[in-house]
């Protein structure tokens, strides 16, 4: 089994850098090879890869994820591989994302990337793109507050899901509620929809979502 181990300094808060990368389905907008995470459960997902035009699908469990500090997996199922992600907090503004990927290669084509150095250098530019994606949006498109212990969830009362994107398998942390717009009364008008305090599309703001496809863009 070979071991790579890479590391990225990220201009941002350390509770954004681990905020983001708690949102696995969102990982192939940063690594090339990874096609598709679906969620399955809060610690089971199910992953499709392509390396060297090799397609490879394969179930890996979280075995231990702390907040703000690590995420460590293993796969349960296809490629043999595990590993560990952490997160040091340089200073309020900067985080040092380190990555550490185990893999028994398995075929021709992750043998020759394994041989060839392709394995390290895949890890480096996920995490060179992590650092730009997360930098560009400059907070986070979800987050998932609980901890795992021995691919049990031990705590996760710091979460709401996010149901009312209709996205299966994410999950959202909010630090305020969204504000209740008041029906209007007979013959009075109703409130202005751009008041302050209710979130426009594309709003960063704490505990104000937008429209699922607008998660995705750089905050204004």
């Amino acid at each position: 089994m070979t071991s790579q181990t890479q590391t990225v300094e990220v201009a941002v808060p350390v509770r954004t850098a681990y905020n983001q990368w708690t949102q696995f389905e969102q990982f192939p907008k940063f690594m090339k090879r990874v096609k598709e995470v679906r969620q399955i459960n809060d610690t089971l997902t199910h992953w499709t890869v392509e390396i060297n035009g090799v397609r490879r699908e394969f179930d890996a469990q979280i075995t231990d994820q702390q907040p703000d500090r690590r995420v460590s997996w293993m796969s349960t199922s296809g490629t043999r591989q595990g590993g560990v992600v952490t997160f040091e907090e340089l200073d309020p503004q900067h985080t040092r994302v380190t990555a550490q990927l185990d893999l028994e290669p398995e075929g021709l084509a992750e043998n020759v990337a394994d041989k060839t150095g392709m394995v390290s250098h895949h890890v480096k530019q996920d995490l060179e793109n992590f650092k730009e994606y997360i930098e560009h949006r400059g907070t986070e498109s979800g987050a998932w507050r609980g901890s795992v212990a021995g691919s049990r969830v031990e705590s996760d009362d710091d979460r709401i899901r996010g149901s009312a994107t209709g996205t299966t398998g994410t999950t959202y942390q909010s630090d305020s509620a969204m504000p209740v717009t008041p029906p209007a009364q007979p013959g009075k008008p109703g409130p202005p929809m751009n008041r302050p305090g209710i979130a426009q599309p594309g709003s960063p703001n704490p505990g104000m979502w937008s429209r699922p496809d607008d998660l995705d863009q750089p905050p204004l």
